[in-house]
């Protein structure tokens, strides 16, 4: 889970001030796929597992992409507050 969504989010910060944050995302997910493909192949996870663990981490990466991406400053009408 962790790869999941550590690796795309971190491709997604690095290429998104050249407007291509949507191909950063999708590297760091193929490095998470290989990683948890990698997990199965050494025989330390079941398959069902790493299903789980894929959707919760790109559901976690999406989410935090989109906090990151929130338009506004804090305590602008609309904003999310951030801590």
């Amino acid at each position: 889970m962790a790869g999941a969504a550590l690796y795309p989010l971190l491709g997604w910060l690095a290429l998104r001030s050249r407007g291509r944050g949507l191909v950063g995302y999708f590297l760091g997910l193929a490095v998470g796929v290989f990683i948890g493909l990698g997990r199965l192949y050494a025989g330390v996870h079941w398959p069902s597992d790493v299903l789980a663990g894929w959707a919760l981490g790109v559901a976690l990466s999406l989410g935090a992409i989109r906090w990151l991406s929130a338009p506004g400053e804090p305590g602008e009408p609309g904003a999310i507050r951030r801590p």
